[in-house]
């Protein structure tokens, strides 16, 4: 054997364990609340295995000139928010700013390892699966409520008297946002012609989504209405009949009456009161547009605000919420993604941040033009109210359905063959 053979041998051989170790992360994403129930893992557990993908996917790079051409924006991307984030450095540690930096930026790693090592055919196959095991075990949860709280010893929340599920996500937010994501990748795959199963599909969500009362979710009505309204007659049409039969079908229901006056009002005192609303999403989006303001254009800098690793931040004492209980016990300061990259990388970076979220899911969706801009304006809508890029589920669900979705490319100079079972 001469040593270009045995070099080749050696590329592949690592190329397959981490193909195979890739696969079970795959599962660990997908059903994380299990792994966590059942296994005794460190907090960093998540960190560890993005770690582990960005090695692997430099390593890909060194024969892959797509993987490669994604890793130089992902290490651009690094390099600004670093730079930009350069007087944290001295107040919260290098440590804690680059530890930061590399979570906010992890969906962009999850993305470029399912890209190089897996074909979609196989990841849709996956995301299919996992779409039907959701559906069918939130159902379950509906008959028997509160049967996944006690499995996974979580806290019961009620809303107007009504459990809210957890399903296999095991917490209702992860919940919604899976049902969410999923329904917008089961809307893309259906051909664009047939607008009748489209709306069909649409209305079924609806009714999943009212049922599990979680009110972010139903976002997708709107983005999904807009973009088939945009040139087709056709299409508004069925999409009036749509809003008709919705109107009239859910009209006098509490739980959509109680779920509309609760938005406005959270809505409403945050808008009169945002410091005294209690409502903690409204707080930190309002408290970023301050920091973007006073601290234009590049805000305060990585894990100085709404971050798991803002924690005794001197902004928060700046801002005199320091001693509020939501900045003491970290609860809700990082439900909105939006608003801690506001905060913390200013105007600036907050372009740059989703004009590369942009970017990365042009050249990722192939072929698919509804998903791209549907899921693209979801997942923006999505991230002002909830941790979509920090929360490592999440975000990978996110990643794979972005490639899953894809086309598989085959003219890649140097290592054309992605590996398929």
């Amino acid at each position: 054997m001469n040593i270009a053979n045995f070099n080749d041998s050696v590329y592949n051989s690592i190329k397959l364990l981490f193909y195979f170790v890739g696969s079970f992360f795959i599962l660990y994403f997908l059903f994380f609340v299990l792994f966590m129930h059942f296994f005794s893992l460190a907090e960093i557990t998540d960190e560890l295995i993005t770690i582990f993908m960005l090695a692997a996917v430099i390593f890909k790079a060194l024969n892959c000139n797509e993987t490669a051409s994604f890793l130089k924006l992902y290490f651009l991307a690094t390099v600004f928010f670093v730079v930009i984030s350069w007087d944290a450095i001295s107040k919260r540690g290098a440590v804690l700013v680059l530890s930061q930096v590399f979570i906010h930026l992890k969906v962009f790693v999850y993305i470029i390892f399912l890209n190089a090592f897996f074909r979609h055919k196989l990841l849709h196959v996956c995301v299919m699966v996992y779409l039907l095991i959701t559906v069918f075990l939130f159902s379950y949860e509906l008959i028997f409520p509160g049967l996944f709280h006690e499995f996974f010893d979580a806290k019961v929340l009620t809303r107007q008297g009504i459990i809210r599920p957890i399903g296999i996500q095991g917490h209702t937010a992860l919940l919604g946002s899976a049902l969410a994501f999923l329904s917008c990748y089961l809307l893309s795959r259906v051909e664009k012609n047939n607008i009748g199963l489209k709306v069909l599909i649409l209305c079924l969500i609806v009714v999943l989504i009212y049922l599990s009362s979680i009110r972010t979710a139903l976002i997708i009505l709107p983005i999904f209405l807009a973009w088939w309204m945009k040139k087709s007659i056709k299409g508004f049409a069925l999409v009036f009949i749509f809003v008709i039969v919705f109107g009239f079908t859910f009209k006098g229901s509490d739980v959509i009456n109680n779920m509309a006056e609760m938005t406005s009002q959270n809505i409403e005192n945050t808008v009169e009161n945002p410091v005294e609303s209690g409502y903690i999403r409204g707080m930190m989006i309002y408290f970023s547009f301050v920091l973007a303001n006073e601290n234009f254009p590049l805000g305060t800098g990585a894990s100085t605000f709404g971050t798991s690793s803002s924690d005794n931040s001197h902004v928060y004492v700046e801002l005199g919420v320091e001693n509020s209980s939501f900045f003491i016990e970290k609860e809700g300061i990082y439900d909105s993604n939006f608003a801690s990259v506001l905060g913390e990388f200013g105007y600036a970076g907050c372009l740059f941040y989703y004009f590369l979220l942009f970017i990365f899911f042009s050249r990722t969706v192939k072929g698919n033009i509804e998903f791209k801009y549907c899921f693209y304006g979801l997942i923006f809508a999505y991230s002002i109210s909830n941790p979509v890029f920090m929360n490592s589920p999440t975000a990978f669900l996110i990643a794979l359905l972005c490639v899953a979705i894809s086309k598989d490319s085959h003219s890649v100079k140097g290592d054309s063959v992605k590996v398929l079972i």
